[in-house]
């Protein structure tokens, strides 16, 4: 961490969420993919705990740029992310627990004939996760 109480971070990441449909009238399915880049920083902000104040509470968001597809239809938006953890310091390792919020949602450029308008490309989700930072200094 560059400085005890503040992290500041840019991050690239990637999601991906398959999808199958099934017929009912017959025994054809298809498979479409949703898929999410996206760029940006995050800032955390820590309160350290107890006396030796190697455990910290967390609170920390940013915004990203999102591109999102779905099976040819594509959306690029801003979005943001809010999150709240706990932070472990050890010797050679450090280790978040992570709640956050990932807001993802954008229109398509292009017109979808069977919806009679542009498609909305929803990706939001709530975040669990652990971070695992390692210390080579």
């Amino acid at each position: 961490m560059p400085l005890r109480y503040l992290l500041i971070q840019f991050l690239g990441e990637f999601g991906c969420g398959p999808k199958e449909v099934y017929s009912m009238y017959d025994d054809s399915k298809h498979r479409y993919y949703f898929n999410r880049y996206s760029i940006g920083h995050i800032v955390n902000g820590y309160l350290p705990v107890g006396k030796t104040k190697k455990h910290s509470l967390f609170l920390g968001g940013g915004v990203f740029y999102h591109f999102l597809e779905l099976d040819g239809y594509d959306a690029d938006t801003f979005g943001g992310r809010v999150q709240i953890g706990y932070r472990a310091d050890y010797r050679h390792v450090s280790v978040e627990l992570i709640l956050g919020y990932d807001h993802a949602r954008g229109k398509t450029n292009g017109y979808n004939p069977y919806l009679g308008r542009n498609m909305i490309l929803d990706f939001s989700s709530f975040l669990i996760g652990i971070n695992l930072y390692f210390k080579i200094i």
